[in-house]
């Protein structure tokens, strides 16, 4: 049974975004913010942190049995590899209450891994013959993002001759 009284509720009680650097910036997540009372209750809602966390509204009201949509959005724009951690804090004047979400952003390093077609070329060709053909082979990235290479070139010399 619901209290006669207004009561502040926010869901969920914390916020984690992880993305890889240079990545987009990852969907908004949505906390719902109710009164476990009866009648309207007014709150007011603030990002702290940094401007790479945003919300939207950051005010409403909620009655009960009809709870309120908060979207957390965060941005990676611009932001190094690491762990950055930000909140969400409702108040309500109302009830004088006051709830905090911690929210966390891990911007994560981009795993780049090389895949070659083959470990090696072998040319074979026959003394005073013709110019042996080119060879080719695939360079790929399994990772993410992008991945800078170079190639150089070596030889061994053998020769055998009967």
């Amino acid at each position: 049974m619901p209290s006669t009284t207004a009561q502040l509720q926010v869901q969920p009680l914390a916020l984690n975004f992880s993305i890889p650097a240079g990545a987009a910036s990852p969907s908004s997540q949505t906390l719902s913010v109710g009164n476990l009372g009866s009648g309207t209750l007014q709150w007011t809602a603030n990002a702290s942190g940094g401007n790479w966390l945003s919300i939207s509204p950051a005010s409403g009201a909620s009655s009960a049995g009809a709870a309120a949509s908060v979207q957390a959005t965060v941005s990676v724009s611009g932001l190094a590899t690491g762990v950055y951690s930000g909140a969400v804090t409702f108040t309500s004047a109302a009830t004088s209450q006051t709830i905090t979400v911690p929210v966390t952003l891990s911007v994560l390093a981009q795993a780049q891994t090389i895949l070659l077609s083959q470990s090696g070329l072998l040319f074979t060709g026959v003394q005073g013959g013709t110019v042996v053909p080119a060879q080719t082979f695939g360079v790929v990235n399994t990772g993410q993002g992008t991945i800078n290479w170079t190639a150089t070139a070596s030889r061994s010399e053998e020769h055998t001759s009967e």
